[in-house]
């Protein structure tokens, strides 16, 4: 049990990860700080059902940091990234590919997964190209990453990876029936609960409960488990205030629980999410340069004044009584910086004066004319 200084702690803690840069968390925790606050984040902007894929995401951050320069490229690197390449008793499918515009100079260090697009002559086209491709690599589950309107003819480059898995229950549920689930607000809906009495790791505290489900090995690696966390209180406000200790701390308390049997209720659901933008988040998190239109740096790309418009996820999450399928696809798209905004625009496109003199005398011009027709 936690003691009130323990809580008081907590809540000293949270409030922290939202006033401090993530920079600051980079000490404690680094390797799920990046996850747990861009999670938190898009928890505050989206309503409803929230998946977000850290894996993917970060991998995509990683592919920009690769091609930044300068400060943009600092920037960047000091996110606390986690572990890369952990190897999981899951079987997991990553992949990542460059689309590039098919007449930009990319520089030559870029030479693996490059495909080339025709980004200003059919932007629809080249949308849909990306989109196949995240649909090949989650094995149908993601289809629609980005819309037409994403790319357009300013659009140079666009890093992307897509992450697969499938795992299967060590304990398969028992087939689910039909039950009661009582939304935020107190309102009591229908869903279908799955059960399953065996031997978990479970842990509890003052204000949450949580159970490691662990899936059958495929292969050598890291054990993988879903592990299902249980507020006492509002999850969604619980959600808001995680922090990367706080997670460390359940997740090591699981890893040291001690096996005990109990039965386990959990709804059967699958959800697709639209398309989230992670660009309000990371600019939360400290990242700016890169999406700032003066200040971006993706010299190590190609030299041309490139900026990151955006960086979009869409996700895939379905849970049943034999396991869990999921899938992900993460796109950063990097385009020519635009003009700087304009004090005025004034076209001769009708007949005029023109003179040619100086400006601060009251001598002659030297010709003047009057331009009436091309």
């Amino acid at each position: 049990m936690h003691t009130l200084s323990d809580l008081l702690q907590k809540s000293a803690c949270a409030l922290l990860t939202f006033l401090l840069p993530l920079s600051s968390l980079a000490g404690a925790d680094s390797g799920q700080a990046l996850a747990v606050n861009m999670f938190r984040l898009l928890v505050s902007q989206e309503e409803g059902n929230v998946v977000f894929s850290p894996s993917s995401a970060e991998a995509v951050l990683h592919m920009l940091s690769e091609g930044a320069g300068g400060a943009t490229r600092a920037e960047l690197q000091a996110l606390p990234y986690g572990k890369q390449g952990v190897a999981s008793t899951l079987s997991t499918e990553s992949a990542q590919a460059l689309f590039v515009a098919e007449d930009m100079a990319l520089k030559p260090r870029h030479t693996q997964n490059i495909y080339r697009l025709s980004f200003a002559g059919n932007p629809q086209k080249a949308a849909q190209s990306i989109n196949t491709w995240c649909q090949e690599k989650t094995r149908g589950k993601i289809s629609e990453l980005l819309k037409p309107q994403d790319i357009t003819p300013l659009t140079r480059l666009v890093a992307a990876n897509a992450v697969y898995l499938r795992g299967s229950w060590l304990h398969p549920f028992d087939p689910a029936h039909e039950s009661e689930f009582i939304l935020s607000g107190g309102k009591v809906t229908k869903t279908f609960m799955m059960g399953k009495t065996a031997t978990f790791a479970y842990a509890s505290g003052q204000d949450w409960q949580a159970v490691a489900l662990p899936y059958k090995p495929q292969q050598k690696g890291e054990a993988a488990y879903f592990i299902g966390i249980l507020p006492a209180g509002d999850a969604r406000a619980y959600a808001a205030g995680l922090t990367p200790q706080l997670l460390s701390s359940i997740r090591r308390q699981l890893a040291q629980a001690t096996p005990a049997r109990g039965l386990v209720q959990l709804p059967r659901f699958e959800h697709v999410t639209p398309t989230y933008s992670l660009k309000p988040a990371l600019m939360q998190l400290g990242v700016r340069r890169a999406f700032d239109n003066r200040a971006a740096d993706f010299s190590g790309f190609a030299d041309e004044p490139l900026v990151l418009e955006d960086v979009k996820q869409k996700c895939l999450i379905k849970v049943d009584e034999e396991g869990t399928e999921a899938a992900a696809a993460t796109a950063g798209i990097i385009s020519l910086r635009s003009m700087p905004r304009l004090d005025f625009i004034l076209t001769f496109d009708r007949p005029f004066l023109w003179l040619i003199c100086d400006l601060t005398t009251d001598a002659p011009p030297y010709f003047m004319g009057l331009f009436e027709k091309p």
